[in-house]
């Protein structure tokens, strides 16, 4: 017995370690390398951290741990998620730090998981569910309903009505993450409050990529008003809501990032025009307010679940397409830049169907867009070998 209690203060040990080392990436990879069952425990312990920083990571280790082992035992995973979901009872016992954003970061990472429980969480925020009263307890739901849908939005349709109230919150924190949670959903029935928002320069901190960072509430909202006003643009135009914006008035401003990672560089086959169906570098359109190196990381984020440091750009081109009478459908000045790869679980998301680490050997398999292959041969020689 004593042995026992000794080797589970040891793996304790030894996981605290691991989320508080600087090359956190290494350290996820290590622990995913671990018996999934045995580290599980102990990383929910460290939900209840005094360190910010070290409760985040281990949300974040949960995600990886829990969804890898979702892949060899579904049974086990869904185990874990009534686990959690019992934290979060009031006939527990328990307080339940943590816990949604943990189901959150599991159902980002494992599709399965996300599509069996994704009403659970939205159900706490339901007032005829099981609606959690708790502020700091409504901020881990509303991060975890906003990293769900950055994965999965289609998931989350049916709480958008129940998230606007969280708009009017006393807590500057449920206030700042419920607008960047009507941005990533682009909800139109949010702008109002949203425009209230613009006035509130409260900073609050929040943990996004891997970091905690500080966020105004005002730009938050400017950002969410940004996307959902993007959406609009495209109904009056008479295209669908899920199209970009088509017949612009002016050029559009898009980033991409070139990742690369064991001599593999990061690709995804857009699924929306242009050039649907074929593969690209990851990007997407810049928001107001934000930086190329900004744009790119949250882009490559929503597209991929891959986590990066954008560097500096690398390559600028022009998409312009034109339709049967010659009016220009779509016009993007494209701006791609250099990044560092920093981790994450690779998926598909946003205006991606599928996302991959592609060999230099496999280039030649695949639907490539001419600029891509462009920009990596000329400026990075990879595909050189295929020709």
């Amino acid at each position: 017995m004593s042995s026992g209690k000794n080797g589970g203060r040891d793996l304790k040990q030894k996981i605290q370690e691991l989320l508080t080392q600087a090359d956190f990436v290494s350290a996820v990879t290590t622990l995913c390398q671990l018996p999934a069952r045995e580290v599980i425990s102990p990383l929910f312990f460290f939900f209840y951290s005094r360190d910010e920083l070290t409760k985040w990571r281990a949300v974040t280790a949960s995600g990886a741990v829990v969804s890898g082992l979702a892949h060899t035992d579904m049974e086990s995973a869904r185990n874990v998620m009534r686990r959690l979901m019992w934290n979060l009872n009031d006939e527990s016992g328990g307080i339940g730090w943590g816990s949604p954003e943990a189901m959150a970061e599991i159902m980002a990472r494992h599709k399965g998981l996300a599509q069996e429980y994704a009403h659970i969480l939205v159900s706490y925020v339901r007032k005829d569910g099981n609606y959690i009263e708790h502020e700091l307890l409504q901020r881990g739901v509303l991060w975890g309903l906003g990293r769900l849908a950055q994965s999965y939005p289609k998931l989350l349709k049916e709480a958008e009505t129940f998230i606007l109230p969280y708009l009017d919150s006393t807590d500057t924190v449920v206030r700042g993450l419920a607008a960047k949670l009507c941005g990533i959903l682009r909800l139109e029935p949010a702008r109002a409050s949203l425009e209230k928002l613009k006035n509130d320069e409260t900073s609050i901190l929040l943990f996004c990529n891997g970091v905690m960072r500080p966020y105004q509430i005002n730009r938050i909202a400017a950002e969410a008003l940004s996307r959902i006003k993007k959406v609009i643009s495209v109904e009056d135009s008479g295209a669908a809501s899920t199209q970009p914006a088509i017949y612009p008035k002016r050029p559009r401003v898009a980033v991409g990032a070139v990742v690369f990672k064991d001599d593999r560089v990061l690709l995804v086959r857009r699924g929306r025009a242009p050039a649907k169906g074929m593969w690209a570098i990851p990007g997407g359109s810049m928001e107001l307010g934000e930086t190329l190196q900004a744009a790119a990381e949250r882009e490559i984020f929503e597209e991929t679940g891959i986590v990066i440091r954008a560097g500096e750009p690398v390559f600028t081109f022009d998409v312009i397409e034109r339709d049967e009478d010659g009016r220009i459908r779509f016009h993007y000045v494209i701006v791609d830049l250099l990044a560092d790869y920093i981790g994450g679980a690779l998926h598909a998301g946003d205006d991606a169907v599928e996302a991959r680490w592609v060999s230099e050997q496999a280039l030649s398999g695949l639907n490539i867009s001419s600029r891509t292959r462009q920009l990596l041969k000329e400026r990075f020689g990879f595909g050189s070998k295929c020709q």
